[in-house]
């Protein structure tokens, strides 16, 4: 029968699946179908495939400019791309935004002020610089972001890394120049490292690279942070003891802290630390009972701004700073600080921490915005939001700011209070420049001590991420691995290095995983074309005489050698010793044939010999022969018994193959052709296909090594009796169906549902 002609089974397949559609599919799917065995060529031969073409560089250059025109129109829709506020502003609601603009703003707003003032601790420098980082980056984002509900302004980890990002690069300088003033240069470090974030995101956004932020995990991310908390929970115990603790940094620096924590304990001031233990029994208790009460509390209690109000009243009143040594906030600017020139002289020292902060920044911002953005049924666009990130960094550095983030808590609240668009940001700025202008001095003899205690308790939900590792240990002893790896590494290490180990780390567990994947040996259920692993189906039946292999991974260069020896060890066949095996049974025919002629010379030297004993004593040349081809023929069969006449490679599961890949493909099928063993390959995609054209794997295989499918691949490869029993079997269901809707058409009048005939085939 021809290829493209249809059996004559194919018609009686076609009336019982019509049948089928009518009757069974109420009760079950039932797949059954007829159609020839393809190998690959045969099946490019019957239905043609629309080819990938792959442009060149320079096509791909020339397209990408092509497209850049300078008409009115082009650069309208650029500017509007670029600033989202023209579009979601001009078609502003009123009647249903305005109010939960407002409502919103004003609630993020006042949390905004004590977040502000402690937050700016976290980074080394005055508290007035967090209100500034409330009030700047706000009102930029909301010009340039595409996320209608994210708060910008302070954040935690962004606040943590830029203080010890800052302080190793003030205590260098303080080095070479014991005469600096820290504090000028901290500002300074911080606005240039702000810039530099900037810089890197607007880079990265202009190039269209906010991919890179997937190679932080969440479990990189999430024990980055919380190894980053043990930093800034231990940089709070001088504030709340009142003590005076020198900085330290690099490999070790946590140890170094809490050794001289200990030996200078004798030196707490108690006013200090009964101010900050109240603020934080304070802090917790209300918080606690928020969390119980929360679906009855709507709205957040402003206890971080009762603390402050509460602390700068007392300490005013009892004039703690002069009676018992209590450090305060102290001077308090009012107003906007003017613009000033950035000191570039820190670039170096900052450059790596710069690109570390960036990129946590940019993960911050953009998880929370695809969170809102689905819950609230909009679309937001990540290369966008880098640069808005970008442009407002780097408009903010040159107004004293360090890099900004974006805040979990202050954007949960921002939406769940009614926060419909950016407004609500800009009307929460506008309650900050409130505060610049009018209200500052009145926190300029806040404790430092209050900042301490809201930042301590601010932690508690980065401490809480400790119950990660029952689950992910749960789930994943490789996400725990990560996990537990990065904050080691952070709190060990520090925050630069223990970043950049901790995603080192997360790359080589996906590298180890590919480059050892899991290979296994398939096997077929019975009465259907579907094979499974049979370690983990006891159904899944070997067919005799020949091994399903597949690897769980692509094939490249890391893995090419652990997939040859994992073909060797699943097949139990090794080419090498087979050959081996050969070599040395030859040589044992050819000693025997040395053997017997030598037999042969001694019988004619002795000549005394009858005929008789010489029959008897020495062997003649066949049977020598006969008995070492028969040591050989038992070596050959102990060596290569239960063993194979195909190997089919399930190349399913590879998404690409690199060069070194194809080569270990044609290596193991020349191989086991040595040694009369046929090496096919099923289940190829087209990129596969693609790129063992490219690399001339035909020219020396050939294509009937491809076939469309392991079942083409197998019924192809047996004969005979086997094939028939493959046959038999694959038919039995069919024939039991017809059975059962004889029976059923009986009370059955009117077919039901469409029915969906499925192939295994994937291209």
């Amino acid at each position: 029968m021809e290829e493209n002609e249809i059996p004559n089974g194919h018609q009686k397949m076609a009336a019982f699946e019509e049948l089928e559609i009518g009757i069974l599919h109420s009760q079950r799917n039932e797949i059954h179908i007829e159609r020839p065995y393809y190998t690959e060529e045969q099946f490019q031969l019957n239905y043609e495939e629309t080819k990938l073409q792959q442009q060149a560089l320079k096509e791909v250059l020339k397209r990408k400019f092509t497209k850049c025109t300078c008409t009115k129109e082009s650069i309208k829709n650029n500017i509007i791309s670029f600033f989202p506020i023209i579009t979601w502003l001009w078609n502003y609601d009123l009647r249903n935004n305005l109010l939960g603009d407002v409502i919103s703003g004003c609630t993020v707003g006042v949390l905004r002020i004590p977040q502000g003032l402690a937050y700016a601790f976290l980074a080394s420098l005055k508290p007035v610089y967090g209100l500034y980082i409330n009030f700047f980056p706000v009102i930029l984002y909301a010009l340039m972001g595409t996320s209608k509900h994210i708060s910008v302004g302070v954040f935690a980890v962004v606040s943590i890394m830029t203080g010890i990002t800052v302080d190793a690069a003030v205590e260098a300088k303080r080095l070479e120049n014991s005469t600096i003033n820290e504090e000028i240069e901290k500002v300074k470090a911080a606005t240039t490292l702000c810039f530099m974030v900037g810089f890197i995101q607007f880079l990265l956004g202009l190039f269209q690279l906010g991919f890179i932020s997937v190679y932080l995990s969440d479990p990189v991310v999430r024990g980055f942070t919380t190894g980053a908390a043990m930093h800034v929970f231990t940089s709070q115990f001088k504030h709340l003891f009142g003590i005076e603790l020198e900085s330290y940094f690099g490999p070790f620096a946590l140890i170094k802290s809490y050794e001289e924590l200990f030996s200078e304990l004798n030196t707490t001031n108690i006013a200090t630390l009964i101010m900050g233990l109240c603020s934080i029994i304070a802090l917790v208790l209300v918080k606690e009972i928020q969390d119980k009460y929360k679906d009855r509390i709507k709205f957040p209690i402003p206890m971080e701004l009762a603390v402050i109000v509460f602390g700068t009243v007392v300490s005013s009143k009892i004039n703690l700073e002069e009676k018992y040594d209590v450090i305060i906030v102290g001077t308090i600017p009012t107003g906007l600080p003017a613009p000033t020139m950035l000191d570039f002289s820190y670039v170096p020292s900052l450059m790596g921490s710069s690109f570390a902060i960036s990129m946590v920044a940019f993960c911050g911002t953009l998880s929370m915005a695809k969170i809102f953005a689905k819950k609230n049924n909009y679309e937001i666009d990540a290369n966008q939001e880098l640069l808005a990130g970008g442009v407002t960094a780097i408009v903010s550095s040159f107004f004293s700011c360090y890099p900004p983030g974006t805040s979990l808590s202050r954007s949960l609240i921002q939406e769940s209070s009614g926060g419909k668009t950016q407004l609500a940001g800009i009307i929460s700025a506008i309650l900050i420049l409130i505060v610049l202008v009018a209200i500052g001095p009145f926190f300029e003899s806040l404790p430092n001590c209050c900042l301490a205690a809201i930042v301590v308790v601010a932690l508690r939900g980065m401490f809480r991420q400790f119950l990660d590792l029952r689950t992910l240990w749960q789930v994943s002893t490789i996400d725990f691995g990560i996990w537990t790896v990065t904050f080691l590494a952070v709190v060990l290490l520090g925050v630069d290095l223990g970043l950049g180990a901790g995603v080192a780390f997360a790359l080589i567990t996906v590298v180890f995983r590919t480059q050892r994947p899991y290979c296994t040996k398939l096997g077929r259920i019975p009465h259907t074309d579907i094979y499974r692993d049979v370690y983990n189906y006891k159904d899944a039946k070997e067919i005799p005489g020949v091994v399903i292999f597949r690897c769980s991974s692509s094939l490249y260069y890391a893995n090419t050698e652990y997939f040859r020896d994992s073909v060797y060890a699943i097949s139990g066949i090794k080419p090498r010793n087979v050959l081996s095996s050969r070599a040395k049974a030859i040589r044992k025919e050819e000693k025997a044939i040395q053997k017997n002629t030598k037999l042969r010379k001694r019988k004619t030297k002795y000549s005394t010999v009858t005929n008789e004993e010489v029959r008897e004593d020495i062997p003649t040349e066949e049977t020598a022969i006969n008995e070492d081809n028969s040591l050989a023929t038992s070596s050959l069969s102990s060596e290569e018994s239960l063993k194979y006449h195909t190997i089919i490679i399930h190349c399913g599961t590879f998404n690409f193959i690199d060069l070194m890949g194809v080569n270990t493909l044609r290596d193991i099928i020349a191989d086991y052709e040595k040694i009369n063993i046929k090496v096919v390959l099923a289940n190829c995609k087209a990129a596969i296909r693609m790129m063992l054209q490219r690399c001339g794997f035909f020219d020396t295989v050939g294509h009937d090594h491809l076939y469309v499918t392991i079942h083409d691949a197998l019924i192809h490869s047996i004969s005979g009796d086997l094939l028939d029993v493959i046959s038999q079997d694959m038919n039995k269901t069919v024939e039991t169906e017809l059975v059962n809707i004889s029976q059923i058409s009986k009370s059955t009048s009117e077919p039901t549902a469409n029915a969906r005939v499925i192939d295994e085939t994937d291209v």
